[in-house]
């Protein structure tokens, strides 16, 4: 026996093997059940998604010894015969070789003969019925308005509107619609487990979506995978038997082209023209990628993946890249790579990506007029004096909070006689004044800040050209950056080193320290070295981008689980307490860090040298400090 290919092996013979047209099927079966069976029916819809199985279907239900029944037999000689031109009642016509009136001429001298049976109806199903022309249609319409009442008409087409309204208004209308990946991806599985073959998900979501909506593609391109793969598909396998690009190779495509990388961008598609790939199915696959993206970034994740019918691993792989454009940025890429698209039919299609590429590579970012006009006005009151180094969108420290000690250490003591004081201005984003004293004190409290640097200021190089900051870019640059920063502050640099990139999304910079490096991410988050940062990184990239750090999943470490120098520590938060109620504050968090470190002030020498000293009372509330421990420091003789 011949071997029969799959598409029509499984072709549906009853309307509950019709794949995701229940609107169609469930609506047929209740006339059926009812006896509300129409004289002509117009079935609509893309290829391969049932049309012309429903219609036999339909015919056998009704030409059905058990019938007319919602659940054709398939044994009798009437269920058997329909679909295999031996049938004498059910006559199949494809219009587009009978176009002609005389065909149609024909057709109604037939029509008038009776069926073989009483309980039987004569059924014409014509395919195509667009391709009639204009004098076949209007032949047509006074048998199709008034038939016999043993006759029927089935019209199915892939173009509706070709269709003369006098035939839809004759007729009862039904839209079958394109079957989504997901339904496909099950109905193969099902197929490929019938027929002893083991499918990887993976690759029966490529033929489904390969098979664009088609379920008659779909299972044609299933049994040319089972022909080169035998048993076991993968995806690999469907990519390589159907001439499929790569994913791994168009997502690294992409991210060289989110990076402005053209060189590397065209040596890529080098690679592609020389391994045979279909240049034009490269665009087709990208124009797809792109339009994802732009769905997901513009609709979110949830709603994006429904409106594509995406699976878990499909959204969390495009959601790598989702932050490497802006919508604005998507929507251009798009126009770009429809532009191209249409300049195939007149130009050679790697030329075609070639340019198409290089507008990509070098797209700058797109930015709305309000973030422009933000921007403007964050450089004027910049060069003014006033406010922060982020712009708009960058919340710049306050005065308060931006005042740094010049020192790695600063002494303060209850003095034996007035101190001399010398304020030092530092550097940064606005005016800080730091006051140092030197004394010899009986009894001292030493704040220290251990790892504190002298103010740092921004990198004096300026950083690469860069046409838009995204994940890539920032990744692909950050060595640069860090080395930039390293010059004029190395502390502050080892501190940042110890950080990830995670992405950049919305203006917003991650970065993840190991969660054993709670005091490192506290220490730059402090908000002056925050500023200085996003400064430095306004400047070296060329837009400005907050800074956002996080700890990295694992076991969770104690911001005071370092040991403690052997002195007092203060630390430095990112709001003040109110003067008002200063000294409860600073006796609180003295209380609760003396007791999270294992130094507990039980004397009570903390409170007394606060209340005695107004000059260090004033000090720890300028940085909203605390005093972790007192010590004596005895003079040398």
């Amino acid at each position: 026996m011949s071997y029969q290919v799959l598409a029509r092996k499984y072709r549906p013979q009853t309307f509950d093997e019709v794949i995701a047209q229940e609107h169609v099927t469930k609506t047929l079966k209740n006339a059926l059940l009812s006896g509300r069976v129409g004289s002509g029916y117009l079935f609509c819809g893309p290829r391969g998604t049932g049309k012309t199985s429903v219609a036999r279907i339909l015919a056998k239900s009704i030409n059905c010894d058990k019938g007319p029944t919602a659940n054709p037999c398939g044994e009798c000689d009437s269920c058997r015969t329909i679909g295999t031109d031996g049938s004498l009642d059910v006559r199949e016509i494809d219009a587009a070789s009978n176009t002609g009136v005389d065909d149609v001429r024909v057709l109604r001298e037939n029509i008038r003969y009776g069926p073989s049976s009483e309980k039987r109806k004569r059924i014409y199903i014509i395919d195509e019925v667009h391709r009639l022309s204009g004098a076949a249609f209007d032949a047509l319409l006074k048998t199709l308005e008034e038939p016999p009442a043993h006759a029927m008409f089935i019209f199915a087409t892939t173009d509706p509107q070709k269709v003369p309204d006098t035939i839809h208004s004759r007729t009862q209308r039904f839209d079958f619609r394109r079957v989504n990946a997901n339904d496909l991806a099950k109905a193969l599985g099902a197929i490929a487990k019938k027929e002893g073959v083991t499918v990887s998900d993976d690759a029966l979501r490529l033929i489904a979506r390969r098979g664009d909506g088609s379920v008659r593609d779909s299972i044609s391109l299933l049994d040319q995978i089972i022909s080169f793969s035998s048993d076991t598909i993968t995806a690999e396998h469907v990519t390589e038997a159907l001439g499929l690009i790569d994913q791994e190779f168009l997502y690294s495509f992409v991210e060289a082209l989110a990076k402005g990388d053209c060189s590397g961008a065209l040596t890529k598609i080098s690679e592609l023209a020389d391994s045979g790939a279909d240049i034009r199915e490269f665009i087709r696959e990208l124009s797809h990628h792109v339009r994802s993206l732009t769905i997901l970034r513009s609709a979110g994740l949830e709603t994006g993946a429904k409106v594509l019918n995406l699976i878990e691993s499909e959204i969390e792989r495009l959601q790598s890249q989702l932050d490497f454009y802006t919508v604005g940025d998507l929507v251009r890429l798009a126009d770009i790579l429809i532009a191209t698209t249409r300049q195939l039919k007149d130009i050679e299609p790697r030329w075609a990506l070639e340019m198409a590429t290089v507008k990509m590579a070098y797209l700058e970012s797109t930015v709305t007029i309000e973030e422009a006009l933000a921007q403007l006005q964050a450089s004027a009151q910049s060069e003014t004096g006033f406010g922060g180094a982020g712009g708009s969108r960058l919340s710049g420290p306050s005065k308060k909070n931006s005042d740094l000690f010049s020192g790695a250490r600063t002494q303060v003591a209850k003095p034996t006689q007035s101190p001399r004081t010398s304020p030092t201005t530092a550097s940064g984003s606005g005016s800080a004044v730091a006051y140092t004293q030197s004394v010899s004190p009986t009894a001292t409290a030493v704040a220290e800040r251990s790892t504190a640097p002298t103010a740092v200021s921004a990198p004096t190089s300026s950083g690469p050209e860069i046409a838009r900051v995204n994940t890539p870019t920032v990744r692909q640059h950050w060595s640069a950056f860090m080395a930039s920063l390293k010059g004029p502050n190395r502390m502050l640099a080892t501190q940042l080193a110890m950080a990830s990139v995670q992405q950049v999304e919305d203006g917003v910079l991650t970065m993840a320290f190991p969660s054993s490096a709670h005091t490192n991410k506290s220490l730059v988050e402090k908000s002056a070295y925050r500023a200085q940062i996003e400064q430095a990184l306004k400047e070296f990239f060329g837009a400005p981008l907050r800074i956002n750090y996080e700890i990295e999943s694992g076991p969770s470490q104690s911001a005071h689980s370092a040991p403690l120098a052997q002195t007092t520590q203060m630390s430095h938060s990112t709001q003040a307490a109110q003067p008002a109620q200063a000294t409860q504050a600073i006796a609180t968090r003295a209380n609760s860090a003396g007791q999270a470190s294992g130094f507990v002030d039980e004397t009570g020498e903390a409170s007394k040298l606060l209340a005695e000293d107004e000059r260090l009372k004033s000090i720890i509330e300028q940085v909203d400090g605390e005093i972790l421990r007192v010590r004596e420091i005895k003079k040398k003789s």
